[in-house]
């Protein structure tokens, strides 16, 4: 599968579930005014999924980055402010260590054959949903952690490109396959805690 095709997908499914009603309160979990405004940011994302701007000769930037920045932005205002601190440097923490994993890769050739990026996308998914207790929490560590891990494999001198190239498809799938199992896993254990105090009573 072509890189972003997955992503493209992935944001397409969520539309037409949004569309149908599935998602009634996750506008409300994530902080969001409406339905609307959950559909408008997933319409762009699904235009962001596909353009890429040329910057200069030696740069291009990946219209979703764009979007990432204006998704953690939104959601880092519905973030109490006693928390932002602690958000801030599990981002921090989760974009070194995503950026680390990506110069491992380009560094040691036995990493070659291991997709080693996603592998690190998907443990530092795993350890958000240990420390954070709200979706809008946990989806801002996410979404402030890619961004942070781009823009640092992005200035970093080990580019395969030979340019400076900020986002790609492949970090676009990353992102969104992480998004929807974060969501899943956040419903689950919702649903658990739910059905473990019902059985208490």
């Amino acid at each position: 599968m072509a890189p972003g095709v997955a992503a493209f997908l992935s944001i397409l499914a969520l539309i037409i579930l949004q569309l149908t009603g599935w998602f009634s309160r996750l506008p409300r979990e994530l902080g969001l005014s409406s339905g609307n405004e959950l559909l408008g940011w997933l319409l762009a994302a699904s235009v962001a999924s596909v353009v890429e701007i040329p910057v200069s000769s030696a740069a291009t930037l990946h219209l979703g980055v764009l979007w990432l920045l204006g998704a953690f932005l939104r959601l880092m205002r519905e973030v109490p402010s006693p928390s932002r601190w602690s958000v801030g440097a599990a981002l921090f923490f989760f974009g070194f260590a995503f950026f680390i994993a990506g110069e491992l890769a380009a560094i040691d050739p036995a990493w070659a054959l291991f997709p080693l990026q996603p592998f690190c996308l998907a443990f530092l998914t795993g350890i958000t949903l240990l420390i954070a207790p709200r979706l809008d929490l946990r989806l801002s560590i996410l979404t402030g952690g890619m961004l942070a891990g781009i823009i640092f494999s992005a200035l970093s001198p080990l580019s395969p490109s030979g340019g400076i190239r900020v986002g790609s498809a492949a970090h676009w799938d990353m992102l969104w396959l992480s998004l929807i199992a974060l969501t899943a896993f956040h419903r689950l254990l919702s649903w658990a805690g739910r059905k473990g105090s019902q059985a208490k009573l």
